[in-house]
């Protein structure tokens, strides 16, 4: 009897031991990993316009490792990485339609193709580095900077987004370019953010002294509209000229300008027109032949940052 209560007061002592000990921590479950994004677009009124959005789905969801970029020569719609590679696909009423990858250098500064089908990687402080159709390098551009590129005439220009310096290539050669020097008095910007050349006009976007604007030139330096009004948003970053006027972004801030210069309008309402959450930022605006815009957008949320395409139309 005595040895069966020795027993059991051990197992007393056992038992109050381990349930004053430490006790285990449960498993955290992880956070569930976030899909790729499938957007769901709409409609979005600015002013008398409504824009529609339609998303045109990569064949593979095209993660990113930097601020991606478009450029656009007929149907063949080259997008870059933001690092290393340029995706080639081609665009139809269903779709794109994936051709092939280059390995191009591209870092986040962009990328331009010319109407001969060079690519130029943007060179930010250096010359922008000119790659053929295959993606062999060939050369470089005759001045530094972000380039823009014609695709209708022997015309480029490159400035340093934050400065007001714009300077010309034609016939391999470089030269300052009219509105160089707005700082002075010379022109309208203090700052150029984005440049973008439509057949042979020159859109312009940045800042004067106290509000965010955009202007528009002929290749000769002619100048052929101004903004009126503040642009919404921050700096400029997307321009693009339609049948309708202009459109200019800054993120996700949509500004419609008519051909006079007036604001029509503004919205921030990507969820709305675009159907995707989290950071839209809008890279590049490419008008097509039939008047719609091809849109490229970079989306960041709980997963992997993306690039995405949609056209719109509207305006």
């Amino acid at each position: 009897m005595k040895k069966l209560l020795t027993i059991l007061l051990s197992l007393a002592m056992i038992s109050s031991l381990v349930s004053c000990g430490p006790k285990e921590e449960p498993e955290e479950t992880p956070a569930p990993v976030a899909g790729p994004i499938e957007p769901n677009p709409g409609s979005l009124t600015i002013g008398d316009y409504t824009l529609t959005a339609e998303y045109l789905p990569f064949e593979e969801h095209f993660e990113v490792q930097d601020d991606p970029d478009m450029a656009v020569l007929g149907d063949t719609v080259y997008v870059s990485d933001g690092d290393s590679i340029v995706k080639v696909y081609t665009l139809s009423d269903s779709g794109l339609t994936y051709v092939k990858t280059l390995d191009i250098d591209n870092d986040d500064d962009g990328i331009e193709v010319d109407g001969n089908g060079n690519i130029y990687a943007k060179g930010g402080v250096f010359a922008a580095k000119i790659y053929d159709a295959e993606g062999n390098e060939k050369g470089e551009a005759a001045a530094s900077g972000e380039i823009a590129v014609s695709k209708t005439e022997d015309f480029a220009l490159t400035c340093f987004p934050g400065n007001d310096e714009v300077t010309k290539i034609s016939g391999g050669a470089s030269e300052p370019w009219v509105i160089t020097g707005m700082t002075s008095g010379n022109g309208l910007f203090s700052t150029v953010n984005v440049m973008s050349i439509q057949d042979n006009h020159a859109l312009i976007g940045g800042a004067d002294s106290d509000k965010n604007l955009m202007a528009a030139y002929d290749t000769a330096g002619n100048q052929i509209v101004v903004s009126k009004d503040p642009l919404k948003g921050s700096l400029p970053n997307a321009i693009c000229e339609t049948a309708n006027g202009y459109i200019c972004t800054a993120v996700d801030d949509i500004n419609l300008i008519a051909p006079d210069g007036t604001l029509i309008g503004s919205d921030d309402d990507s969820e709305t027109l675009f159907g995707v959450e989290g950071t839209f930022w809008i890279r590049n605006l490419t008008p097509l032949a039939d008047g719609s815009v091809l849109l490229c957008a970079s989306v960041s949320g709980n997963g992997p940052e993306e690039a995405l395409i949609f056209r719109l139309t509207g305006f």
